[in-house]
């Protein structure tokens, strides 16, 4: 069982290790992202660079900074409010143990 697993995960790391393929993105306008991918693919020693560019419409924006689209400004608000009820509620089971 040990050796199917670790062969395996061998086999997970060695595609993703050998997969030649880089993207760069950039804001197009307010609401566009472009995405360009470059891949390089190799059939019997016989390799060809391969270019696919895509848009991608931003509902809530782009951000120019980090060239990705902005998230969901309520899904945002909804991590936080449960970060901070989880840690109001251990900060309570602490001080009751004190």
């Amino acid at each position: 069982m040990k050796k199917i697993i670790v062969l395996v995960l061998f086999l997970i790391t060695a595609s993703l290790s050998f997969a030649q393929e880089s993207t760069t993105a950039w804001c197009v306008d307010n609401n566009t992202l472009g995405r360009k991918v470059y891949r390089v693919i190799c059939i019997d020693d016989v390799c060809d660079n391969v270019t696919r560019e895509s848009y991608e419409y931003c509902q809530w924006g782009c951000n120019i900074e980090r060239n990705e689209c902005y998230e969901d400004p309520t899904t945002r608000w909804f991590w936080v409010i449960i970060i901070v009820f989880v840690l109001l509620i251990v900060i309570y089971f602490i001080r009751r143990m004190l």
